[in-house]
């Protein structure tokens, strides 16, 4: 079922292990680049909405745009790009459901950063966090 493989995504080690690497050091490179087309596709198949995934690849798509990333090599563009598309329209359908409010903010920021809005998206990420989200609506 969908709720044991949600369950399976957030008490992975290996999967702990890549989402405090990207947190604390943003450092992605052709390995991570090419996870992303892959968790897409198990989010399809598996009709799986789960935050940490959703998380993960919009982390991964932030960081090869904003942070000092090595380049996606040429000849997996296609693949990467089919990837982000797939995971985005995946995503978009999922919204007109019920998510519950850390699955909502993570769709959102999927839904921009797989739509070149990487600075937005990786906005949307941090307004997860209620302080931050106080902290901006004081200014705003």
């Amino acid at each position: 079922s969908n709720e044991y493989l949600s369950i399976e995504f957030e008490n992975n080690e290996v999967f702990k292990e890549l989402w405090n690497e990207l947190h604390h050091q943003g450092d992605v490179g052709v390995a991570s680049y090419l996870a992303v087309p892959q968790l897409a596709r198990i989010a399809i198949n598996e009709d799986l909405c789960d935050w940490n995934l959703l998380g993960i690849c919009s982390t991964i798509e932030q960081q090869r745009h904003l942070g000092d990333n090595p380049d996606l090599p040429t000849e997996f563009l296609d693949y990467y790009n089919a990837g982000l598309s797939n995971l985005k329209e995946f995503v978009l359908r999922k919204l007109k459901g019920k998510l519950d409010r850390t699955t909502f903010i993570f769709a959102l920021s999927t839904i921009a950063t797989c739509s070149g809005n990487y600075k937005l998206g990786k906005v949307i990420l941090e307004m997860e966090d209620d302080e931050m989200l106080d902290k901006f609506l004081r200014y705003f």
